[in-house]
C-alpha cells in the first residue's frame, strides 16, 4: 500500500482537465455563426460531451469521498482507529521505504509506528531533538542515525533508575523548526482513544510561537505531510495566512487519489533532484548548512533523507558557537497573528492529550541569557502566563528550566541547543519530574 505526500502536478494536471472541459463547452456553446461548420446536431453533441466529461471527472474525484459516506458508518473512536490503521499501513509500506530516503516527518512517523506500544512519546524541536540524540549517543558511546535512532535510551535508563519498568518503551519525535501546530498535528495523527502512549513530554520554547522565518503554520514539512490525513476541525483555518491558500490546499489534498500522491511525490522529487538540486522549505529556510553549524544532524534540514546521512556521535563537549544572529532573524518581528494561532494550537494539543487521559509534561526549554535578552520583558510575561494557564486548565505539568541557573554555558553548543553533557543532564531533570508527577 503506498502512503500519502502532497503533490502538486497531479491536482495542477487535474486542474488543467477541468479547465480544458469547460473551455470546450464554452467554445461548442459561443462559436462565431459566420464560421460555424458543424450542423446542430453535432454542435449539440459537442455540448453534452464536454458537460459529462465535466461531471465524469466531479465523479471521479468524489468518489472515495462518497464511498466512504456511504460505508462508513464507525463511531468516531472506532473511525479514529481504522484511519490510524491505513495511516500506519501507508508509512510502513511507503515507497520511501525501498530508497530508505524520505522527508522527516516520514522518518518519525516511521519510528512511531515500529515502537510497540510506547510508554513515552516526546515531541519538541531541535532543542529537545538536540537534548536527547546527544544524550543517547553518550549513553550508548556509539555514532547514532537522527532518523532510525529515536528510542529515548538515557531518558529510559534514568526512567529504570527512578524505579520505572526496565520493558519501559519510548520514542523520540522531536524536529527541527517544529511548531505546536506540529504537535496537534502528529497527535491527532496518532493519538486515539484506544491507542496512545501513557506520557507525552511537549518541549516549547519562545521560537516556537513567533519564529519570523514561518509564513504559515502549513508551511512545515510535518503538516503538509500529515494534515491531509488528519482530522484539524476547526484549527485547520489557523493554518492559513487568507482563505486563497486554504482553498488551493483542499483542491490540492482533496482532488486527487491519496493512494498514488506518494509514489508521483517519489518520482517527481528524484526528477527535480537530478536536474535542479533540492528546494528548501522553512525548516532549513535560515540556510542550516553543515559547515555553518556545529550538529547540522540536529537541526533536521528539509527534503529527502537519506539514512545514515545524518549520524551524532558520542562527544562529551563539541565547541561552543554563539548563534545569536539567527536567532534576531527569528525574533526580528512578535507577529501577532503567529503568537495567537500557535498558542491556540498548543491549548488544543494539550486539551486533545487531555481527553484521551494521556499524563502530559510541558518542558519550558533551557537557554542562555544573551538569546533571552533579545525580547522585551513584555513578552516573557505574557508567555510564561500563557504557559502555566495553559497546562493548568488541561492537567499538564509544567517544567520551567529556560531560567534554570542548573544548565550551565558549558553544557550547550549554542545559546539554545545543549551539548551530550548537557542532554544527559536534561534527561536526570524530565525522567525525576515525570517519575514524580502522578
Amino acid at each position: 500500500m503506498k502512503n500519502l505526500a502532497n503533490n502538486t502536478n497531479v491536482s495542477v494536471a487535474d486542474k488543467n482537465c477541468a479547465d480544458k472541459n469547460t473551455t470546450s463547452c464554452l467554445d461548442s456553446l459561443y462559436l462565431n455563426k459566420t464560421d460555424q461548420t458543424l450542423s446542430a446536431s453535432k454542435m449539440s453533441w459537442a455540448s453534452s460531451a464536454a458537460v459529462l466529461s465535466f461531471f465524469l471527472f466531479v465523479l471521479v474525484n468524489a468518489l472515495p469521498f462518497s464511498l466512504s459516506a456511504l460505508f462508513n458508518h464507525a463511531p468516531a473512536s472506532e473511525a479514529a482507529d481504522i484511519q490510524l490503521d491505513k495511516l500506519r499501513q501507508l508509512v510502513l509500506h511507503s515507497p520511501y521505504e525501498i530508497d530508505k530516503s524520505g522527508p522527516w516527518p516520514w522518518w518519525v512517523a516511521r519510528a512511531y509506528f515500529r515502537t510497540d506500544h510506547p510508554n513515552i512519546v516526546v515531541m519538541g524541536d531541535s532543542q529537545m531533538n538536540a537534548a536527547f540524540i546527544q544524550a543517547d549517543a553518550m549513553t550508548m558511546n556509539t555514532h547514532l542515525d537522527c532518523t532510525v535512532d529515536r528510542s529515548c535510551i538515557a531518558l529510559r535508563k534514568e526512567l529504570q533508575t527512578n524505579g520505572a519498568p526496565k520493558n519501559i518503551r519510548a520514542v523520540n519525535l522531536a524536529l527541527g523548526g517544529a511548531m505546536p501546530s506540529d504537535y496537534y498535528t502528529m497527535s491527532k495523527a496518532f493519538f486515539t482513544k484506544k491507542y496512545h502512549p501513557q506520557t507525552v513530554v511537549v518541549g516549547v520554547s519562545p521560537r516556537c510561537f513567533l519564529d519570523a522565518t514561518l509564513t504559515s503554520a502549513s508551511a512545515t514539512e510535518t503538516f503538509q505531510y500529515l494534515a491531509p490525513t488528519t482530522d484539524m476541525g476547526k484549527l485547520i483555518d489557523l493554518a492559513f495566512t487568507n482563505p486563497i491558500e486554504k482553498y488551493f490546499w483542499i483542491v490540492r489534498n482533496r482532488l486527487t487519489l491519496f493512494a498514488y500522491q506518494q509514489d508521483l511525490f517519489l518520482a517527481v522529487n528524484k526528477l527535480v533532484t537530478r536536474y535542479f538540486g533540492t528546494g528548501q522549505t522553512h525548516s532549513d529556510a535560515l540556510g542550516t548548512q553543515a559547515g555553518q553549524q556545529p550538529l547540522p544532524s540536529i537541526y533536521s534540514g528539509s527534503g529527502f533523507i537519506p539514512i545514515s546521512t545524518n549520524m551524532v556521535g558520542p562527544n562529551a563537549r563539541i565547541p561552543f558557537k554563539g548563534n545569536k544572529p539567527e536567532y534576531e532573524r527569528r525574533f526580528s518581528k512578535l507577529n501577532t497573528d503567529t503568537l495567537s494561532a500557535q498558542s491556540k494550537y498548543f491549548n488544543a494539543t494539550l486539551e486533545y492529550l487531555n481527553s484521551l487521559g494521556i499524563k502530559v509534561v510541558v518542558v519550558n526549554m533551557p537557554m542562555l541569557q544573551p538569546v533571552k535578552d533579545l525580547l522585551p520583558q513584555t513578552f516573557w510575561t505574557n508567555y510564561q502566563l500563557m504557559l502555566k494557564n495553559t497546562c493548568n486548565n488541561n492537567n499538564a505539568s509544567l517544567v520551567d528550566l529556560i531560567d534554570s541557573k542548573d544548565f550551565p554555558q558549558d553544557e550547550f553548543i549554542d545559546y539554545v541547543h545543549l551539548n551530550a553533557t548537557g542532554g544527559k543532564h536534561f534527561c536526570t531533570v524530565l525522567a525525576h519530574n515525570i517519575s514524580s508527577k502522578p
